[in-house]
């Protein structure tokens, strides 16, 4: 069972919201069909009232007075509701109105009335006065024509009827559909709340429940889920990070302890040749304690980089003169290791939004990879072009041990070294140096093999930039 309350719920309030503004719309719609008959009625009753009055003004005083004593047998009966023909001191003469009515005033004006009828109800009505001539014709008598208004009262209780069977069950229709969508989501949200309890216990390999619905609840799982995926990928990462540190440290620790065993046995007056070996020891020792401090070092860049990823260094420069910079930077190392640089530039100026301190030690670290696992004799070239979409590329290309296809991920982790460049010294930490300033300039990298023999195959960097940096 569900610990909430469905009547609380956002659901079940916004569909009994629907229904209080479709049962308000309902009623203004009656309200403005039942003012509309009333004014028809009101104009259309004066207009009977007012031509009745006419036609039977013409008519003989004789004629007048059959008329309206046989009014319930002749046409009057369809256009009046009531008539009586008083004298001049409003006293009864014929008709079904037998006595003057109270509240009437002799004047040739329509006013609104309640009295009785010969069949003793009481109604509202309105009345018309018309001065006529009496039978003698010298003596005038007053003609009192009556039309109810009934009508409208009548559509008024239909109104009223018509809100109370059709607007209840709409309400009560509302209620039940709003409590079970509302206890559907809740089951959602219990099923949602069960899960993200199971992950803060530990258990990251737990995802949100998404179904077929496909609305906003269902996006944000989603969302969530990926976040997941990507805490769980980091959380690994972490854990093999301490592993690597373990590994890559432990090695240079040992030797450096077995080192400084084999100093701590020379005798106290050594001979020359003892002094020799103590030297080397120490030397051997100072680069064990190097190479942690270099895998430290590494990994306190990629920790700087990552945490202080902002675009507060963001300035417009040309590309071009960095690359050629970083080219005769990196020309003696090549030139040492007997490895041919080149520069290969497409573009004569190009202008790029971005850090340049990062963008140069991303170039600077491809580089630095491509001499350092080509083998002497090879070659290695750094171009930049644009290319039809005018989106800034910048590539390394070396004639080195190449990466196979199914390693190229892998090698942007962090100490992960192929099998073929585990012989190089190396702490494999440069390509996790480069995927944050990649990604925090909105850019991509692209492994592939330079194919440069038929039986060689190097490798190509290519970090492509957005359009928009330019």
């Amino acid at each position: 069972m569900s610990r909430h309350n469905p009547f609380l719920t956002i659901t079940f309030r916004f569909t009994v919201a629907l229904t209080g503004v479709l049962i308000l719309g309902m009623c203004l719609q009656l309200v403005v069909i039942y003012e509309q008959i009333k004014s028809y009625e009101h104009v259309n009753s004066r207009g009977i009232l007012r031509r009745t009055a006419e036609l039977l003004s013409q008519e003989a005083p004789h004629e007048l007075e059959v008329k309206v004593r046989d009014r319930s047998t002749n046409e009057l009966r369809v256009s009046l509701n009531g008539a009586g023909l008083f004298d001049i001191d409003e006293r009864y003469i014929v008709g079904d109105i037998h006595q003057w009515p109270k509240g009437l005033l002799p004047v040739n004006k329509i006013q609104t009335l309640s009295f009785r009828l010969r069949d003793g109800t009481v109604s509202s009505m309105r009345v018309l006065v018309v001065r006529v001539k009496g039978l003698d014709g010298r003596h005038d008598r007053y003609l009192v024509l009556a039309h109810t208004y009934m009508m409208a009262s009548h559509f008024h209780q239909i109104i009223i009827h018509i809100a109370l069977f059709s607007m209840l069950p709409i309400l009560l229709f509302a209620l039940v559909a709003g409590y079970l969508l509302s206890q559907k989501i809740l089951n959602r949200v219990e099923l949602t709340h069960h899960a993200i309890e199971r992950i803060m216990k530990g258990n990251l390999q737990e995802r949100l429940p998404i179904g077929r619905e496909r609305d906003g609840l269902e996006r944000v799982a989603g969302s969530v889920n990926h976040m997941l995926d990507r805490l769980e990928r980091l959380m690994m990462a972490i854990r093999d990070v301490g592993n690597d540190i373990a590994h890559d440290i432990r090695t240079p620790l040992a030797r450096l302890q077995a080192r400084m065993n084999r100093i701590a046995k020379l005798p106290l007056s050594p001979t020359p040749q003892e002094i020799e070996k103590f030297n080397k020891a120490v030397d051997r020792c100072r680069g064990d304690i190097e190479q942690c401090f270099t895998v430290i070092k590494a990994l306190l860049r990629i920790a700087e980089i990552e945490n202080n990823l902002r675009k507060e260094g963001f300035s417009t420069f040309d590309v071009v003169s960095l690359i050629i910079d970083l080219a005769d930077l990196y020309e003696p190392m090549a030139e040492t290791k007997n490895v041919s640089l080149s520069v290969l530039l497409l573009v004569k100026e190009r202008q790029i939004f971005a850090d340049m301190h990062l963008l140069s030690e991303v170039v600077a670290n491809l580089v630095d990879n491509a001499i350092k696992f080509t083998e002497p004799g090879g070659s290695v070239s750094i171009a930049v072009g644009e290319d039809a979409k005018r989106q800034l590329w910048i590539e390394v290309r070396d004639t080195g041990v190449g990466i196979a296809e199914n390693e190229r991920e892998a090698v942007l982790n962090r100490f992960y070294r192929t099998d073929k460049t585990r012989m190089v010294p190396g702490h494999g930490l440069g390509l996790s140096l480069v995927m944050p300033i990649i990604e925090l300039h909105n850019a991509t990298l692209d492994i592939n093999y330079n194919v440069y023999n038929e039986n060689a195959k190097g490798s190509i960097f290519r970090v492509l930039f957005p359009a928009c940096s330019s």
